[in-house]
């Protein structure tokens, strides 16, 4: 309590003797400067993302683009454009008026609809589309920026595969002039959109099976993944039909999204004129037959497995499963061909798997395996001997051979030009900084399915720096590669194979924050020594340095308790970026930072500007203490950076020892008059102003003091109230 006495005791002087020295000290000041106008706060929109989209040729997506204003006024009568270069495959536009908006207030975001359409036969390659704002601020001052997009347009090198399941019939056992109806569904079973689908029928005969009121053939105009679209046909068997064994051919056509037609064929087998069934007998089918799905390469392995029922009353016996080759040499098996069940009892069944692969002989097309099921259905003829029942079921299964489809290169039919792309690329860092250097690793790949490419020459075309017309800025390249050259060489890339580069890149000191375009320039050979060029694009976002500088800063090193502590500097932004949201903040534990004005806000700082720091902190905590001065700021990104410098002062205790002791005026510096000694009148009267001067001081310093404790008292009461 004795320490809080003479504390606020010191405080009471302090503040009587601070306008003595106040009015000293003021005549030697500088005139004020007149108030600064208050500056326009400004819009700023910027895009935060997708910087890069990806799209397949043919193709129609709507990508939505997110842009935030970072500045701090709103953005008024805001307006998007989609600019695209004039060699892109596709056309881009907003849609829903979201590019239109009234007004985008500070901080806040919006979202665009942008809508690209790509050609069908859009080569591979990435291409800039440039989102242009333009906005007014409250003063109507109007105001435009440009972001960058990249349009990446990827080939999917994967083929459709769709296949004909399930089939079904309304007639087992079909007699020369009976009609039945034979049921199926066709399927789209790989992630790839199939195209211009057509199912047509062929092998008919008029006088074996013909179809009857139905259409030779069914179109689908697509197909995605997983589609399912179920077909029927009626066929009617001629009254003369010989007995045997009929095969329709099932032929599915169908494109890829580039255009690329394919073929299968699909067979199914109609046994006619079958003898009646005895009432003892046993009677095989083949039920749960699984096709092999998609297209198998030379010795790619593939298993077709069913299920061997007996549906009949009695059990069948010497039960013989063999594989029937359209071509011997083409497709092998490669389990055993023959598969045998001694009894199969009536009402079940058993399952039996086949293992076979294509050979270097195939040629890519589709081939037809058959099984021949054969077996004593338990029925004894009239002669005595035991009658032997048989039937084949066939499947169709998809091969490619490479090597076989192009032996005649000279066929026009058969030529295709192999295409380079860049698959990936790596920008490390993602965000490069003007004047730095920083890497960039390449992947390119060989699309074709079966051709080679080589002699591969890339050239990495930079952008010059004098891309506005009229500019009265030297020539140059944005980039240069380091310690190597912008063409490089790459022998030979194999089919579906991909080739990796990497190379090192310098970014000129005064290159403007944006996104950059580098273009690569590919010359190369294919297999037949054929000369091909293509051309791929790259985006490189570049920013550039923030800096931000100070003078001399102005601070003392050693003061009291209850001391003033004025600090005072200038910044400078000495870089080439604005920056955003720029203040100084005071961290001083020891110090009272809030009764005085320590912080300061400044807002937005141009490149090349300057602002002035003056604030005040009292120091309060006796002892060595530290003081942080902070400066905070933002670049584009909303990326917070800050710069900070230390300090420590020296903070004595106030002492009141001596000060009334005659001799010295305490730490003042300066003699106190010996009243007591001096009995004149000027003396007496002198001393009594002083009394009476230094009493009214007290009463009122008093007075201020105890209406701070008071009010303070109230905030604090408030503070408690409000948590």
């Amino acid at each position: 309590m004795k320490k809080l006495y003479k504390q606020i005791v010191a405080f009471i002087l302090v503040a009587m003797l601070m306008p003595i020295g106040f009015l000293s000290a003021s005549s030697n000041l500088p005139p004020t400067p007149p108030e600064e106008t208050q500056p326009v706060l400004n819009p700023n929109i910027r895009l935060v993302n997708p910087t890069v989209v990806e799209i397949l040729p043919g193709q129609t997506q709507v990508f939505e683009l997110t842009i935030r204003n970072q500045g701090f006024g709103e953005a008024r009568n805001f307006m998007a454009q989609a600019i695209i270069p004039a060699n892109a495959p596709f056309s881009a536009s907003f849609i829903n008026n979201s590019h239109l908006s009234t007004g985008i207030t500070s901080e806040s975001s919006r979202r665009l609809q942008l809508e690209i359409r790509v050609d069908a036969n859009a080569l591979t390659g990435s291409f800039p589309i440039e989102i242009r704002y333009t906005y007014s601020n409250f003063a109507n001052e109007n105001f435009t920026q440009t972001d960058t997009v990249m349009v990446r347009v990827g080939t999917d090198t994967r083929e459709p595969s769709l296949t004909l399941r399930n089939f079904t019939t309304t007639r087992e056992n079909v007699m020369p002039g009976d009609s039945f109806t034979l049921s199926s569904v066709i399927e789209n079973n790989v992630t790839v959109e199939a195209r211009d689908v057509r199912l047509t029928i062929s092998g008919l005969e008029a006088n074996g099976i013909h179809l009857s009121n139905s259409t030779q053939s069914v179109f689908h105009q697509s197909m995605q993944f997983g589609a399912q679209h179920p077909v029927s046909f009626d066929f009617t068997v001629a009254s003369n039909a010989p007995r045997g064994t009929y095969a329709i051919v099932f032929t599915l056509r169908y494109r890829d999204t580039r255009g690329e037609e394919f073929e299968r064929d699909f067979y199914y087998y109609v046994a006619v004129g079958a003898t009646a069934t005895p009432t003892e007998r046993g009677a095989l089918s083949i039920e749960n037959l699984s096709s092999p799905a998609g297209t198998f390469g030379v010795l790619e392995e593939f298993s077709v497995s069913f299920d061997i029922r007996n549906s009949g009353n009695n059990a069948a016996n010497n039960i013989r499963i063999s594989t029937i080759m359209e071509d011997g040499n083409a497709i092998v098996p490669r389990s055993a061909n023959v598969r045998t069940i001694n009894t199969l009892s009536a009402n079940n069944a058993e399952n039996v798997t086949f293992s076979f692969s294509p050979t270097n002989s195939a040629r890519t097309r589709s081939y037809t395996i058959g099984f021949l099921v054969e077996y004593d259905t338990g029925n004894v003829l009239a002669d005595g001997t035991r009658e032997r029942a048989s039937f084949t079921q066939y499947i169709g299964v998809n091969v490619s051979n490479p090597e076989r489809e192009d032996e005649d290169p000279t066929d026009p039919s058969r030529i295709s030009i192999p295409r380079i792309i860049v698959s990936d690329y790596t920008v490390t860092p993602q965000i490069v900084s003007a004047g730095q250097e920083f890497d960039l690793d390449l992947t390119f790949l060989n699309t074709h399915v079966n051709k080679h490419i080589e002699n591969i020459q890339a050239t990495i075309v930079m952008e010059d720096r004098a891309t506005v017309p009229g500019t009265n800025e030297d020539r140059g390249n944005i980039f240069s590669p380091v310690n190597g050259s912008n063409t490089f060489h790459i022998q030979r890339i194999d089919p579906r194979e991909e080739a990796h580069q990497s190379l090192r890149l310098f970014v000129i000191p005064d290159a403007a924050a944006r996104t950059y375009t580098l273009t690569i320039k590919f010359e190369y050979q294919d297999e037949f020594f054929n000369n091909h060029t293509a051309e791929a694009f790259i985006g490189i976002t570049v920013r550039q340095t923030m800096r931000i500088e100070t003078s001399e800063i102005s601070i003392p090193s050693s003061t009291q308790t209850f001391g003033m502590v004025p600090i005072s500097f200038q910044l400078f932004n000495t870089g080439r970026v604005t920056l955003g949201n720029v203040r100084v903040n005071i961290d001083a534990p020891g110090f009272d930072t809030t009764s005085f004005e320590s912080m300061m806000f400044f807002g937005r700082m141009q490149p090349s500007e300057h602002n002035f720091y003056d604030g005040t902190i009292m120091a309060i905590e006796p002892g060595p203490q530290p003081v942080r001065i902070v400066i905070s700021f933002e670049n584009d990104l909303a990326e917070v950076h800050e710069v900070v410098h230390e300090f420590i002062i020296d903070v004595q205790d106030f002492s009141f020892d001596g000060m009334f002791d005659g001799g010295d005026f305490g730490d003042m510096g300066r003699p106190w008059p010996d009243f007591e000694s001096e009995s004149s009148g000027f003396f007496s009267s002198l001393r009594n102003i002083v009394f009476i001067i230094a009493g009214a001081g007290v009463t009122a310093a008093a007075i201020v003091v105890i209406s701070l404790v008071v009010v303070k008292k109230k905030k604090a009461k408030a503070v408690v109230f409000d948590e």
